[in-house]
């Protein structure tokens, strides 16, 4: 067997080029008759790539399994775009932007109307495209969110709030709907914990992709968040294209 002396004796450097791609210098050697020249700036650049690639995979794959267990579908069959059929100006203004939402400078949309005049709907089919997209996408209204963080102290949960809470970092994009919703005043530290909560939660997302929905105004939003009320509304809209819905609730349509 040759040694690594004998085996590297008969290579010799013969010249340098630039390389085509990085414009790095690099040597050109000779052995046995045959030109050897690997630009290993490139060939770094190249395996760090895979590794990501290979990487990105994994925590795609892993965040996937945690949406399949925590998202709430407010939908029991898909919905399009095609489906919301706005009847006012700002109903077909919003349908235009939640559309084009993945284009949008914004980081974050926020959409505020009464009930019924399409906010889920288009937040719904904004998560569906992205997962289209072969993106990451958790849609879950916040009192559902709320009570399933709660049940995470359970001695016999299955889950960890660690867990669920990576989740919500991870996403690349986050629907919450219905903020607001969940709120119930009492005297047991309610107010404070659930505003503890979404503040941890709209930090994790900043400078991510995020869509809120409320059914309140800035003014009852105020009362219901207590003194971190300010905080809360303050980071939602960090960033954010505000739409304002109005309208007819078309879910009484035919009703007398």
């Amino acid at each position: 067997m040759k040694s690594l002396k004998q085996m590297f004796s008969n290579i010799k450097k013969i010249g340098e080029r630039t390389c085509n791609e990085c414009e790095s210098i690099v040597p050109i050697y000779k052995q046995g008759g045959e030109e050897i020249s690997y630009c290993l700036n490139c060939e770094n650049i190249k395996l760090k790539n895979e590794m990501e690639e290979y990487r990105r995979g994994r925590e795609k794959r892993a965040v996937n399994r945690l949406v399949e267990k925590y998202e709430i579908k407010p939908y029991q069959k898909s919905v399009t775009f095609n489906d919301y059929v706005p009847s006012t100006q700002s109903q077909r203004n919003a349908k235009e932007i939640a559309m084009s939402f993945h284009d949008l400078e914004q980081t974050t949309l926020f959409i505020q109307g009464k009930p019924g005049v399409g906010k889920t709907h288009l937040s719904y089919c904004i998560s569906e495209f992205w997962k289209e997209q072969d993106k990451t996408s958790l849609f879950v209204d916040v009192p559902n969110l709320m009570n399933t963080i709660k049940s995470s102290y359970n001695r016999n949960s299955y889950f960890s709030e660690e867990e669920l809470m990576r989740l919500i970092n991870d996403v690349d994009l986050l629907v919450l709907d219905d903020v607001g919703a969940e709120y119930a005043k009492d005297n047991d530290g309610l107010e404070n914990w659930v505003s503890e909560q979404l503040i941890k939660i709209i930090n994790f997302r900043e400078g991510k992709r995020n869509v809120y929905t409320t059914n309140y105004d800035s003014k009852t939003l105020q009362k219901k968040y207590g003194m971190l009320s300010g905080r809360i509304i303050s980071r939602m809209m960090n960033n954010a294209k505000f739409l304002k819905i109005d309208g007819h609730d078309y879910r009484l349509k035919g009703l007398i």
